[in-house]
């Protein structure tokens, strides 16, 4: 398909959004663009790669944080925790396969969805955290944070916790191409984290043609997905619950012909990694400056615009950019048993409640259908107070409920008391708000309560 031509990708929309551009990566720029890698042909991207990076620089703090289009590759690990599968039962392995470019994870989909074992929970694009290298981004889609937060907690648990999932893990890395027995099944409750690490280090930066390039690292997949494939065929045989995610944690880029080389100040150069990022300084002088805080980084930095790079001229493909085929990603779950999406908490209103009566003592029992444990932040409903302040966060375990003592006021002539408002609550480190209503019916006649009443004048 690369070598058949393919028409330059439609304009980028300035104001384009997460839900537009994703596909515009997928169906439009990543074809032309390995059209044009093996062809010689890249400078005729430059226009549409601008228009690429304007757009991301332009929108990022909003990219990574909107839950409504999530597009940050920290949504990877958030998108299965979601779907609350029984962890404990379940073998569960998280493929990082390093600098595989986002066109080539078709590949891996493809061969693994041929199986009629394996259900999809999930599979979509994201946007790899700037600067694009390793160190930046393996550490986001593992720990669901963006950068700032996820090195530190990352280098703190030395791979062996996926917080996410409350899961104890242990992280593999693969250097060489998959042998059968890559992937293993390890014991139920515990992730294991394969870091493939063949592609980046054996062939992007290696010197050669762009074509055999791109030939080896679709060779190399074309395992990693038959790996997988066998992997669900030990699980079908043990009759064992198995959960695998695969993503790439960046892609890679090719330089034109004719690539400009950014001149740097001597002192700078012992900065400089990957050929396109420079550490510790956001100079816009030398390229698109990263401030730490509006990138969410550890330290300030500046990446390469387009297809220029720093220093000499790399030997081979080059990473660290903001180009389209450097930040798309591509990340799906697999399972083969369907794995269900968290649902709504079960809050009822338990005790009599007397006509006329402004401090009724209920009990509110919030139960947790749920086969993941959940915390519940607050509760805020019309007619109920709360006995106790220290009543909240309460935990409730997988099918449990709670019960929290509380205060329902009912007016005289009320057959039956409404309570309407939210509850706040999370479950694997996703939070959400539930809108609640509640018709409880009165009892009694009693006299009514005329200060009560009087607060309830029209």
């Amino acid at each position: 398909a690369a070598m058949h031509p393919q028409e330059q990708p439609p304009s980028l929309p300035e104001n384009a959004s997460w839900e537009q551009v994703a596909p515009w990566l997928e169906a439009s720029f990543l074809p032309a663009y390995l059209c044009r890698a093996v062809c010689g042909r890249l400078d005729e991207l430059g226009e549409a790669t601008a228009a690429y990076e304007g757009w991301l620089l332009e929108h990022y703090h909003d990219l990574m944080f909107d839950a409504e289009q999530p597009a940050g590759l920290h949504w990877f690990m958030h998108d299965i925790a979601q779907r609350s599968p029984d962890w404990h039962e379940c073998f569960v392995a998280v493929l990082v396969l390093d600098g595989v470019p986002a066109l080539l994870m078709e590949k891996v989909f493809e061969t693994v969805s041929r199986q009629q074992t394996v259900a999809f929970a999930s599979d979509r694009v994201y946007l790899a955290p700037l600067p694009t290298v390793t160190s930046v981004a393996k550490p986001v889609l593992l720990t669901g944070r963006l950068p700032d937060a996820a090195i530190p907690e990352w280098r703190e648990c030395n791979g062996g916790q996926l917080k996410v999932l409350g899961l104890p893990a242990r992280e593999e890395r693969i250097p060489s191409l998959p042998a059968g027995g890559s992937l293993s099944l390890e014991e139920p409750g515990t992730a294991v984290v394969y870091h493939w690490q063949y592609v980046d280090e054996a062939l992007i930066h290696a010197p050669m043609a762009n074509p055999h390039r791109w030939v080896s690292a679709y060779a190399a997949v074309c395992q990693i997905g038959k790996e997988i494939v066998r992997l669900f065929e030990e699980a079908h045989h043990r009759e064992a619950k198995l959960i695998v995610g695969v993503v790439n944690d960046h892609g890679w880029t090719e330089l034109p012909p004719k690539a400009d080389k950014i001149a740097l100040p001597p002192e700078f150069a012992e900065r400089v990694h990957h050929r396109r990022v420079i550490g510790g300084i956001a100079d816009p002088e030398l390229g698109y400056a990263l401030d730490r805080s509006r990138y969410f980084l550890h330290e300030d930095a500046t990446i390469a615009p387009g297809y220029r790079y720093y220093e000499a001229r790399p030997r081979g493909a080059v990473h660290g950019g903001a180009t389209p085929q450097e930040t798309a990603c591509r990340g799906f779950w697999l399972a083969n048993f369907e794995i269900g999406k968290l649902e709504e908490l079960v809050v009822e209103v338990l005790g009599e409640i007397r006509r006329g009566t402004s401090r009724n003592e209920v009990i509110l029992r919030i139960s947790n259908p749920n086969p993941a444990a959940v915390e519940v932040l607050e509760i805020a409903l019309s007619r109920i107070s709360l006995a106790s302040k220290q009543s909240l966060p309460v935990k409730i375990g997988p099918r449990g409920s709670a019960d929290i003592t509380a205060v329902c006021s009912a007016r005289a002539h009320e057959s039956t008391v409404v309570c309407t408002g939210n509850v706040r609550w999370r479950s694997a480190e996703q939070t959400r708000t539930q809108e609640v209503s509640i018709a409880v019916g009165t009892k009694g006649a009693a006299q009514a309560d005329s200060g009560f009443e009087r607060m309830f004048e029209v």
